[in-house]
């Protein structure tokens, strides 16, 4: 199980996804053509969601010097699919 200062980064973490998304999509927008991507919304929110699975596993190997395990892995895809909605209605808001 993930500790509470563990738990507590990838809640910033997926709050600082949050904060970057209306430029995020604003930037998708602008090159959907270039880069063939059909769905901006959807390709922000894969990029929320890189953003957050790639910051916290450098955090975690930094500060425990290995990756998670298979709970702690279980753990943060649920929290980070408990969030989802809010990473969506972000896009959604941005317009």
């Amino acid at each position: 199980m993930l500790d509470v200062t563990t738990r507590g980064l990838l809640e910033r973490t997926i709050d600082e996804a949050k904060a970057v998304i209306p430029g995020a999509l604003m930037k998708a927008r602008e090159t959907t053509k270039e880069m063939h991507i059909q769905n901006s919304e959807d390709y922000t929110l894969g990029l929320a969601i890189g953003y957050i699975i790639g910051k916290f596993a450098a955090f975690f190997a930094m500060l425990y010097r290995r990756s998670t395990d298979e709970q702690e892995l279980k753990e943060v895809r649920e929290v980070i699919f408990n969030r989802t909605a809010e990473l969506r209605e972000t896009i959604f808001k941005t317009g």
